[in-house]
């Protein structure tokens, strides 16, 4: 819990260098954890001394519209993943040290906090029924059924070395492209519960998971750890 304060002061330090300081524009992007890191950075940083203006901007979209909104002024802060970026944002996943990261965020003219102190990973899942039925317990157990299995994932993961395509490789789960479909992560779950898709692609900590009776499949060794989850925000914000 500390690293998740220290965290956020870095952002509210940044921004309240001034008693007439313009509000702080925070992002998130458009699923539960991003929706509640966003809503936490934004009351941090309205109780700084002295108080800071807040504009929010929650669920805004995926990884590629949140940084675009960071580089072109938009918004000044949100919460992202080490993984995601060195994967989507720096585009060197062989990165892996914080200063590493710190180092190549900068010639971005981005900045990064501590880490928050809790990670989050890719994982698939289906319908506890449809586990039931299959005898589904692990991504090999998904195997079986590729050529009939249809699938919703988010564009990211689609898209991400380490998503579908590492996945597909380790595990021969090459599935029929006709029955994979790309959409927004929070309508695959829409798609899952209506029973228009088997499988869908999953954040371990989603609370979607339990509120539509899912079940997780495991061995997941073909995607990695998305890493700790950190915020970004300007660095013209510092002083």
């Amino acid at each position: 819990m500390r690293k998740l304060l220290l965290a956020v002061l870095l952002c509210a330090g940044l921004c309240a260098n001034a008693v007439s300081a313009p509000a702080i524009v925070v992002g998130s992007k458009i699923f539960t954890e991003g929706y509640v890191l966003g809503e936490v950075a934004a009351q941090i940083i309205e109780a700084s001394s002295p108080p800071v203006p807040v504009t929010r901007k929650l669920g805004m979209g995926s990884t590629g519209i949140l940084f675009q909104s960071l580089s072109s002024g938009a918004i000044d802060v949100y919460a992202d993943y080490t993984g995601t970026l060195t994967e989507a944002i720096i585009k060197n996943p062989q990165l892996k040290s914080q200063q590493e990261i710190q180092n190549a965020l900068a010639k971005l003219n981005l900045v990064m906090s501590d880490p928050l102190g809790f990670n989050n990973t890719y994982a698939l899942a289906v319908r506890e029924k449809f586990a039931q039925d299959n005898d589904l317990r692990t991504v090999s157990d998904l195997a079986r059924l590729k050529d009939t299995l249809r699938a919703a994932f988010s564009y990211e993961f689609m898209d991400r070395e380490d998503g579908y395509p590492g996945l597909a490789a380790k595990y021969h789960l090459q599935l029929s492209p006709k029955n994979v479909n790309r959409m927004e992560h929070s309508l695959t779950y829409q798609a899952i519960d209506q029973n228009a898709v088997d499988v869908i692609d999953v954040y371990s900590t989603d609370a979607k998971i339990r509120k539509f009776n899912l079940r997780v499949v495991i061995e997941c060794r073909a995607t990695k750890v998305f890493g700790l989850e950190c915020w970004n925000c300007l660095e013209s914000l510092g002083p």
